[in-house]
């Protein structure tokens, strides 16, 4: 007999570019870096879960990373998993495959992250509680998407 972990996620999409929320830096001629903010706070990471958040890079954009930081408290180890993947290895990884990720914290307390991606397409910024059965996290974070373009 099989066992089943049930699943809460939750999910924003931002599209780079088109959200209203773009912070611009540059001189005004040329290409600007832009600044998009896709997390930002305290979220709660039930026991057995995880939370995602996907963003959409838009064809043209140039030097595309990910960067931020997270600090997670709650139960024994004030630990929690993060990684940033595409859409396509999202999937795969919900399924239970193993997945190459362009970003993967390991069971840790806390990180900062710079995270290169490679272009267009969907990404995912995963925060993933699914190997405590028992305890929630609260993870302290921010992550923003930054661009040239």
């Amino acid at each position: 007999m099989g066992h089943e972990i049930a699943i809460l996620a939750t999910s924003v999409t931002l599209v780079l570019g088109l959200a209203g929320c773009t912070e611009t830096t540059g001189d005004g001629v040329g290409s600007s870096e832009h600044r998009e903010n896709l997390v930002n706070g305290l979220i709660t990471v039930k026991a057995g879960a995880y939370n995602y958040y996907y963003a959409t890079v838009n064809p043209g954009f140039t030097n595309v990373r990910l960067t931020g930081s997270f600090g997670a408290s709650g139960g024994s180890g004030d630990d929690i998993r993060v990684a940033v993947m595409d859409q396509m290895a999202f999937q795969n990884w919900k399924d239970g495959d193993t997945v190459s990720t362009y970003y993967s914290s390991g069971q840790v307390h806390s990180a900062n992250f710079d995270v290169p991606i490679p272009g267009a397409g969907t990404y995912v910024l995963v925060y993933d509680n699914t190997f405590s059965a028992v305890s929630d996290k609260d993870v302290n974070t921010k992550a923003d998407f930054l661009w040239v373009g």
